[in-house]
């Protein structure tokens, strides 16, 4: 009697923390933890002598049935801006709506499924199981232009995060605040902090390490987001600087993040790795990424490369 109203119970935690907290693709914002309490809360009842070997076994089958089995292939992309017609702004790091759309498709032909930053944080840390294939979109310094491709997103039901320059929100070439917030409500997209003021500044202020001044500005960064309810637990360094130093990730941690996202640093997320140096991989003309073949190839070659 004891074991099977023990299962029953553990069942019920079980689908609360793992079912009730996601309501059509939307987390609660309170649910960083829960994947966490979850795994203690399972591992507790494990120490409980009194189990029998089937209720141990039905406990185990649920712990593995929710941890990583170490063959995912976990991808995060980094976009910047984009166009759609002669008339709009192009730079190197920018690509073509319809070759967005294009690596989308492309992305739906080799079965890679979405993921949100929570999942991120989850698998990196606690081993979370997630599709063996994911992605996760990121869309650097809040270009307006991100609008052109957002019903895209929706269209072929990816996720993503879009980094936010705080103080230039409402600039004429950014996101205004309504944008920002409808992006938060819907749930496709989390909103991520990319400094407040210093993003053309960051790398002096890293070579010179003065850190007085970066925490300063991360700092009104987050209080920004926090006073228009657009708080968000993940940072992505400016120009790609900075990933490695210890001391950023501790002015990072001191502030509330929880994760930061790199670029330029390997192809593969796995779980272990250090939370402050999540690397992307960089889409752009520049690199050439933005050409349809050259997309598939690399997305080829991915899958079909077992380490």
């Amino acid at each position: 009697m004891f074991n099977k109203l023990f299962i029953f119970i553990l069942i019920l935690f079980f689908v609360f923390n793992f079912v009730f907290l996601k309501v059509e693709g939307k987390e609660k914002d309170n649910s960083v933890l829960n994947f966490e309490k979850s795994l203690y809360e399972i591992g507790r009842l494990l120490s409980i002598e009194k189990i029998s070997n089937g209720g141990r076994d039905k406990i185990l089958k649920i712990k593995n049935s929710i941890l990583s089995n170490g063959k995912e292939k976990l991808l995060i992309f980094m976009y910047h801006g984009f166009y759609d017609d002669q008339n709009d702004l192009k730079t190197k790091y920018f690509i073509s709506k319809s070759e967005f759309e294009e690596h989308l498709k492309i992305l739906r032909e080799f079965n890679f499924k979405p993921v949100n930053m929570i999942d991120i944080y989850y698998f990196i840390k606690f081993k979370k199981k997630i599709p063996e294939r994911a992605v996760y979109l990121t869309f650097d310094d809040g270009f307006k232009n991100f609008m052109k491709v957002y019903e895209l997103i929706k269209k072929y039901e990816f996720k993503g995060g879009i980094s936010i320059i705080t103080g230039f929100v409402n600039d004429r070439w950014t996101l205004d605040l309504d944008e920002i917030s409808k992006l938060k409500e819907e749930g496709y997209i989390d909103i991520i902090s990319h400094s407040h003021k210093i993003h053309n500044l960051f790398k002096k202020l890293v070579k010179n390490k003065d850190y007085e001044t970066i925490k300063n500005d991360i700092k009104k960064s987050k209080e920004f987001l926090n006073l228009y309810n657009l708080d968000t637990f993940a940072f992505a360094y400016p120009l790609s600087i900075g990933s490695n130093d210890l001391n950023i990730h501790k002015i990072l941690s001191e502030l509330g993040f929880k994760m930061a996202f790199d670029g330029f640093n390997g192809y593969f997320v796995k779980n272990g790795i250090n939370l402050f140096n999540i690397p992307r991989i960089e889409v752009s003309t520049r690199n050439g990424l933005n050409k349809k073949e050259n997309f598939r190839n690399l997305i080829f070659n991915i899958v079909n490369n077992s380490n």
